[in-house]
């Protein structure tokens, strides 16, 4: 991942999995990619899917003690609903302050 953000250009509008010309990858795209490299590597492509990099998102980002509303920024959520992805224990004191804040 280090190399590949060493090698793209990154605004903070941008997507993170883009096209060398900036265009977005495609969510069908990005799905075959995924999996194909998951089977490269010998995992089983039906242990992760799309939502992994949300639930990912949304579990770093809380447990880091980002706001809600920088977390809900991160996966384009609307609502709290990212809470439904945050995937360690509510009592831990990082996950319980950010999701507080709003």
């Amino acid at each position: 991942m280090e190399r590949y953000l060493k090698h793209t250009y990154m605004s903070d509008a941008a997507p993170l999995f883009q096209f060398k010309d900036g265009s977005p990858l495609a969510a069908k795209d990005f799905r075959a990619l995924l999996g194909s490299h998951l089977v490269r590597m010998g995992v089983n492509p039906r242990w992760y899917n799309t939502h992994s990099f949300r639930i990912g998102v949304a579990t770093a980002a809380a447990k880091a003690g980002f706001p809600a509303t920088k977390v809900m920024e991160l996966g384009r959520w609307c609502s709290r609903a990212f809470e439904t992805y945050v995937r360690f224990s509510p009592t831990h004191p990082s996950a319980a302050a950010a999701m507080a804040r709003v």
